[in-house]
């Protein structure tokens, strides 16, 4: 029995099932065809996402968009694909006594996946935005490069623009056209969808046997106990501890070690037309600020893609007329989006209503690689040809170029420099500006 649908749950599927075992996957999500799929972020957030995208911490500080579908995080995450750092790596092995990380195995294991997933940097299609992030690296004299993408996209009218939202329908995209396929293709896969895993059941020598669980469909929910040889448990970062909790496991360090890799949105409005929501995402990164501290920390700057609602939602309010002013330049927005290799640790629990719960705390280092990153990304809007930007921080006012003869080649000006000390004067404080998280 394996619970979950996600790279973790879908790969030991895949395996189990090509070595001739018969596997049971339970996934609370729904199963989609691409054809019932409506692209719409309401229907969207509510079929692919926990708590319909509305899960946050304790203070409200930070967004958590964690998956909730079939196929799991890979349902909506974008198709960006990069290896694991070989930083990374070493520090497994040496601070976590993951050995194998380091070694040629997991450089092995590590290709076997990229020929699997098809992950390419040839022939990458890069819309606007991804456009401007590569410009205004190269007038900064910053790293930039292509990211690798996995899977082919089918030419579509959205150009992958919907895939924060399901909508994936190319090859060899996400658990749905990799370990999945792999799986339903031995026979030996059963799938129930819709199927929350309440508790995970033991024999009398306390090993793992069986799952207790509830299938929902439509209005109609039943109990269900699905038996096996044993249990994998592969429901993500926030939902695994809760369950291995309900299922009366008690050691300390479940549900703790959180890290969420923090991100943090700077957006420049152009003359032109961006319509950065057309064609896929982060198919560009910078590197810039990568490595801040020597020990492989500091963010990574990308473009995202966020659709309406979600744009609006991380617009601060400075007035009704700003607010209207930048939805109305929605088409004219480059986003960039700084993501940090956080140090600070959460903890995720299920309090006594069943709701998730999620505790998390910055470091003061995370803070400043976080703010150094966004520091960057409105360098490169400003090179890029960005005429304003903006912060996601709420009591800092959006720069607007007033004079570009005043502006040297990077487009860089005393009234710029002067934004950004007000910037990093902002820091980060608590609900001043809007956090999320995408990683878990």
């Amino acid at each position: 029995v394996v619970v979950g649908s996600g790279p973790g749950g879908a790969v030991v599927a895949a395996e189990l099932t090509e070595a001739g075992f018969r596997v049971a996957l339970l996934e609370v999500g729904q199963w989609q065809s691409s054809e019932t799929q409506s692209c719409s972020e309401r229907e969207g957030f509510r079929a692919a996402y926990q708590m319909n995208g509305n899960l946050f911490t304790e203070h409200k500080d930070f967004t958590i968009l964690a998956g909730s579908a079939f196929g799991g995080g890979a349902t909506v995450n974008w198709n960006c694909c990069l290896p694991p750092p070989q930083q990374v790596r070493e520090e497994w092995a040496r601070d976590f006594g993951i050995e194998w990380a380091a070694s040629e195995e997991m450089q092995q294991s590590v290709e076997q996946v990229r020929q699997r997933l098809a992950m390419h940097t040839e022939g990458v299609k890069l819309n606007a935005a991804n456009q401007v992030l590569i410009r205004g690296c190269e007038r900064l004299g910053y790293q930039s490069e292509v990211a690798a993408q996995q899977g082919w996209e089918p030419e579509s009218p959205d150009n992958g623009g919907w895939c924060s939202l399901g909508w994936k329908h190319g090859s060899r995209q996400g658990m749905h056209g990799s370990a999945l396929a792999d799986a339903a293709r031995t026979g030996n896969l059963v799938l129930l969808d819709g199927c929350r895993a309440d508790e995970i059941l033991r024999d009398p020598l306390g090993r793992a046997c069986a799952v207790r669980a509830t299938v929902s469909s439509g209005p109609s929910t039943r109990q269900v106990i699905v038996r096996g040889r044993g249990v994998v448990v592969a429901g993500g970062t926030l939902q695994t501890p809760q369950l291995l909790r309900r299922s009366g496991l008690k050691n300390k360090h479940i549900g703790r070690h959180l890290h969420l890799h923090p991100a943090m949105l700077v957006w420049g409005r152009f003359d032109e037309e961006i319509r950065h929501f057309e064609g896929a995402p982060m198919t560009t990164v910078s590197r810039v600020v990568e490595d801040q501290d020597g020990r492989g920390y500091g963010a990574k700057i990308w473009v995202p893609n966020f659709h309406p609602v979600t744009f609006s939602v991380l617009t601060p309010w400075h007035g009704a007329k700003e607010f209207k002013e930048s939805l109305t330049g929605y088409a004219h927005a480059a986003p960039l989006l700084s993501l940090v290799r956080d140090q600070g640790e959460g903890k995720v629990w299920e309090d006594a209503a069943g709701n998730t719960r999620i505790a998390y705390t910055m470091t003061s280092q995370d803070k400043k690689h976080l703010m150094s990153a966004g520091e960057h990304a409105a360098r490169i809007l400003v090179a890029a040809g960005a005429r304003e930007v903006h912060s996601s921080h709420s009591c800092l006012e959006p720069f607007r170029a007033r004079d570009s003869a005043a502006a040297s080649s990077d487009g860089s000006s005393a009234d710029f420099e002067a934004w950004l000390a007000r910037l990093q004067g902002m820091g980060i404080q608590q609900n001043s500006v809007a956090l999320g998280s995408a990683h878990q």
